[in-house]
């Protein structure tokens, strides 16, 4: 690219980012990858053929890179502003005999300004950095009195032409030429270009692909939500979140309780992402997975001869990790001497090997989960009360998906993104009848289940349309508390509730159970279930 062009690129870059910097701070980290995909179109609409070749149009291309904005889902004011100002700076500098460039300036800002939907105050502010670049690169805001005007042009891969213009005693255009460069090599470069272009159109799709994955991740950065991961608007899950907000950014040790399934393993992860330990090491372990005796040489190590097999020094996850987070998955099936291990080490911050006498410090946040009650593992005896006291500083329950239907479509909604690509399955959907199904089946599961119903039945399903018959949902019986499987009137009942909670009428709530309106009035009346404190429309 000539010079004089990449002065213009980059003079309308500063523009552009001055204005982001002003308006919108929260977009600058969106700023340096978009601003390249603007660059490297307005590079390829200049390798156009010279004849088909005009600079007004070049300069609405810049801000037809919005069309490109609205082809990867993008719609950012970040990508709107380049846009604009990479198109005024061009039409400026294509400002042609007769039209003075303060002329042009106000003409640019307010065509380009508006085909990009910017704000009065932004054109305002947009207007003075123009004029301003227009002094620095030379183009004089007062009218040409020269016979020739010659302006530069972004033509042929980005080299710089001049447009000549002969005129006559009265000082009109009597004809215009334009030089370019030799015709046999224009000719090769546009005969290699139609080589070529059967390759780049395949290459399309993976550009868009790259494109699209790029802005997924600026767009959770410019999002700032720190438990994207966290799928779900309900309410639970909002609770859920605001006690999480309650930790973050600090090394509170934490207890995290919930269901198997549920998702308590991706709350540590996001914990942690957002705690001040987030750059240094994270580490779990499952206790119910391992041995009773391997878990204390796993977490707190062993020295050499310590037992059979023990053949070197060992470091634990404790030493490991120092400075990071470790996270005990089941803390409820630790053995006795794990326990009082754990508990000296969150007490004192020392830690001593297995089979070894040297106390080592060590610095670790703990962060703890399980599906068992520890409370009544402490009445019974079979955990330590002093470890429950020092684990629980702050708990967190992460609710089951039974108590959250209406998150149900979200999360069927991710998991098809997910599988998209490996199943090919991005347009897939799940029919009503389909989706009624799961919104009211009981999911002892909770989200693992979903997960693996929703990959099974786009596996099942045919032309990528999910039917109640590819489900295949488990009919294995929910246990109620107390340890005990409810009756079948209770199921029943709870499965009713459920549709309720989901449903804005009672006729949507009976299309759902799949009985007649005036049965489960019937229903209503034998459980004493009240509707209206259990319909969506009055929550």
């Amino acid at each position: 690219m000539a010079d004089r062009d990449r002065t213009l690129l980059d003079k309308a870059r500063d523009i552009a980012k001055t204005l982001i910097e002003r308006n919108y701070p929260q977009e600058l980290p969106l700023f340096p990858s978009f601003w390249g995909i603007l660059e490297s179109r307005v590079q390829e609409w200049a390798t156009l053929p010279p004849k088909k070749w005009k600079l007004r149009e070049l300069a609405s291309q810049a801000v037809a890179g919005l069309g490109f904005a609205q082809e990867v889902s993008c719609d950012y004011q970040t990508f709107r502003i380049s846009g604009a100002t990479i198109a005024i700076l061009l039409d400026v500098a294509g400002a042609g005999r007769g039209e003075t460039v303060d002329r042009r300036v106000s003409q640019a800002v307010r065509l380009h300004g508006k085909r990009a939907q910017l704000s009065v105050a932004l054109l305002t502010q947009l207007e003075e950095l123009v004029r301003g670049a227009a002094n620095v690169l030379g183009y004089s805001l007062v009218k040409a009195d020269s016979d020739e005007a010659k302006t530069p042009t972004l033509v042929e891969r980005g080299r710089v032409e001049t447009r000549e213009s002969t005129l006559d005693a009265k000082g009109e255009a009597v004809k215009e030429q334009q030089p370019y460069e030799d015709v046999s090599k224009a000719k090769g470069r546009r005969a290699k270009s139609e080589e070529d272009r059967s390759g780049e159109t395949l290459d399309r799709g993976g550009e868009l692909r790259r494109v699209k994955g790029e802005i997924g991740r600026l767009q959770k950065v410019i999002r700032h939500d720190p438990f994207e991961e966290i799928i779900g608007k309900s309410r639970p899950i909002r609770e859920l979140i605001a006690r999480m907000e309650k930790v973050k950014g600090t090394d509170v040790t934490v207890l995290i309780t919930g269901e198997s399934g549920v998702g308590k393993e991706l709350v540590v992860q996001a914990l942690h992402r957002n705690s001040s330990r987030r750059n240094a090491p994270f580490m779990a372990i499952n206790l119910a997975a391992v041995a009773k005796d391997v878990a204390v040489s796993e977490l707190f190590g062993h020295v050499m001869g310590a037992f059979t097999g023990a053949n070197t020094d060992k470091k634990g996850l404790f030493e490991t990790v120092h400075k990071g987070t470790i996270f005990l998955d089941e803390i409820g099936d630790a053995s006795k001497e794990c326990q009082a291990m754990l508990l000296r080490a969150l007490d004192g911050g020392k830690i001593r090997r297995v089979g070894g006498t040297e106390e080592i410090a060590v610095d670790v946040r703990v962060i703890a989960a399980t599906n068992k009650d520890l409370a009544e593992a402490v009445r019974r005896g079979t955990f330590r009360e002093d470890l429950y006291y020092r684990l629980n500083v702050f708990s967190i329950g992460v609710p089951p998906l039974r108590d959250r239907r209406e998150d149900i479509p979200m999360l069927v909604n991710h998991f098809i993104a997910a599988y998209a690509e490996e199943m090919r399955v991005a347009k897939a959907q799940f029919s009503d009848r389909a989706m009624d199904e799961l919104l009211v089946h009981d999911w002892p599961g909770n989200v693992r289940a979903l997960r693996n119903c929703v990959q099974r039945a786009l596996t099942m399903c045919e032309d990528q349309v999910v039917e109640p018959a590819d489900l295949e949902l488990s009919d294995v019986q929910t246990r109620a508390k107390g340890g005990r499987v409810e009756s079948a009137e209770e199921a029943e009942k709870r499965r009713i509730i459920a549709a309720l909670e989901v449903s804005r009428t009672i006729v949507e709530a009976a299309r759902k159970l799949k009985m007649a309106r005036s049965t489960l009035y019937q229903k209503l009346a034998q459980y004493g279930i009240d509707p209206s404190q259990h319909l969506k429309r009055r929550r």
